[in-house]
């Protein structure tokens, strides 16, 4: 794995409940140690600032370890600094889910996602959280901003089938888990 990229740690869940479909549950950014350019035109700015970098990459180092409490601290200390960091935003969601902290991570994930619309991995979160709370409504709302940002992500259409699936709608759950199958088929083949 490249060092100085940004790397997304997809954390499986304990279990599931449709078809065998493993569905990451929640997903987290980390930085290498280093601040990293936005990978996205919507900023010019650092996804972590220079003199968050060290503090970044501790939340990060304590979330692997399984020490929440400490990462969500450290990721509440970049948003003291730097309340627009779509990162801490995001990652302190990630912590909150896994803290089984759900409104917490409800509230920190719809912040990522003001800050920055068009952030499909906030989003994604976000839908998941919703998903696992039966709140398949919103879930879908979530699963569908993340299709339209990112209409080539077979794991996108999974999530989606699956909050339509779980709300009951077979046919729309259908029609997306068919459009995941196919994109993965094309990738395969070379083609899109």
């Amino acid at each position: 794995m490249d060092e100085a990229m940004m790397t997304r740690m997809a954390l499986e869940p304990s279990s599931t409940r449709m078809l065998g479909l493993i569905v990451p549950v929640a997903m987290l950014l980390f930085a290498s140690g280093r601040a990293m350019a936005a990978d996205s035109p919507l900023t010019d700015k650092p996804r972590i600032p220079d003199d968050m970098s060290g503090v970044a990459q501790a939340a990060a180092d304590l979330f692997k370890m399984g020490r929440y409490d400490e990462a969500a601290d450290k990721y509440e200390t970049i948003i003291q600094k730097y309340p627009e960091s779509l990162y801490a935003w995001s990652n302190l969601g990630v912590v909150r889910f896994e803290q089984k902290n759900y409104d917490a991570a409800i509230k920190a994930l719809q912040q990522a996602v003001k800050l920055s619309p068009k952030d499909a991995f906030s989003w994604s979160n976000l839908g998941i959280v919703y998903d696992h709370l039966g709140r398949y409504d919103d879930a879908i709302n979530a699963q569908l901003a993340v299709v339209k940002l990112n209409p080539t992500d077979a794991a996108s259409w999974d999530r989606l089938g699956r909050c339509y699936s779980e709300k009951g709608d077979k046919q729309k759950a259908e029609e997306a888990f068919e459009k995941a199958n196919t994109l993965r088929r094309n990738s395969d083949s070379g083609t899109n």
